[in-house]
């Protein structure tokens, strides 16, 4: 997945579906940016929880809870979530053209991120007869 970002714009917090492998990485390109990590309240059931139908419904109203843990994100950083940090942290970017770590300003300009992960195989939606082809989606992010 390729993402462009431009100053001011973000990504809420969310922890990523458990339709996909363990193991994620995010590539970030251009721009620095501060990515908001926060422990989820109820963890019980995420790693096994396989119903993608039900999966926000469930989790939606979590609240977070802890410290937020604010991690630079540098043009060229490779973060890579699995295991705990992958199903028991959200994670996102608040909207925002200027960027506080402690006394550190990062003043956001266009940004890239390339986010690499895999669907498990009992998710894959491709019809069997329509194996040697593919559909995509694109959405439009607001702003």
């Amino acid at each position: 997945i390729i993402n462009l970002y431009k100053p001011g714009e973000g990504i809420t917090s969310h922890v990523d579906l458990p339709r996909f492998e363990d193991g994620i990485v995010v590539i970030s390109l251009l721009s620095s940016c501060v990515m908001q990590f926060k422990p989820l309240s109820d963890i019980s059931d995420i790693e096994q929880d396989g119903d993608n139908t039900n999966y926000y419904n469930k989790f939606k109203d979590i609240q977070n809870t802890g410290e937020t843990i604010p991690v630079i994100l540098r043009p060229g950083s490779v973060l890579a979530l699995s295991g705990s940090s992958r199903y028991n942290w959200t994670h996102g970017i608040e909207e925002n053209e200027i960027d506080e770590v402690g006394d550190e300003k990062i003043i956001r300009n266009i940004r890239v991120s390339v986010t690499l992960r895999k669907m498990k195989q009992d998710q894959l939606l491709l019809n069997k007869d329509d194996s040697n082809s593919f559909s995509f989606e694109v959405k439009k992010r607001g702003h």
